[in-house]
């Protein structure tokens, strides 16, 4: 054989090692490494039509089951709160009592556990008021991020 049809030979098959390589890189450029699997990836979503309800004793309840938000508590009331959200995956939540100014007066009065879903609804109960009267919101904190805030006064 020549030189020649050897060189052609061999540029040919550089040339498509190349092309083999070249589409190859391609695919990566699709999916950046910075994100994590589809299945890692937690999206939640709370509605804003939450509220609170008094959870009295005895059974007595206050809003709860009408679906009509109490927004006036007094000391020594307990409340319980309702409201929905969509997630991907299940994870805790926790409310907090916060003060008007943004201080933190009390912290995971009340605890439950997001579930996997959407439209999906919480009820959750039960957290004594705080004992200073005043302007406050409930709170609902996921992986450190709050996420829904409902306002309250205590008389």
């Amino acid at each position: 054989m020549s030189n020649k049809v050897i060189l052609l030979v061999v540029a040919a098959i550089l040339l498509i090692i190349t092309g083999v390589f070249y589409f190859l890189s391609l695919e990566d450029e699709g999916e950046p490494e910075d994100l994590l699997p589809e299945e890692e990836v937690i999206v939640t979503d709370f509605r804003d039509d939450a509220y609170l309800y008094k959870a009295g004793e005895d059974g007595e309840e206050t809003g709860r089951d009408a679906g009509n938000p109490v927004d006036e508590f007094s000391q020594g009331d307990i409340l319980g709160m309702i409201g929905h959200y969509t997630t991907g995956n299940e994870r805790e939540a926790v409310v907090n009592f916060v003060g008007e100014n943004g201080n933190l007066i009390e912290e995971k009065v009340m605890e439950f556990i997001i579930r996997e879903g959407e439209d999906r609804d919480f009820d959750v109960c039960c957290a004594e008021v705080p004992e200073d009267a005043g302007s406050y919101y409930a709170e609902v904190v996921v992986d450190g991020e709050s996420v829904l805030s409902v306002s309250f006064e205590v008389i």
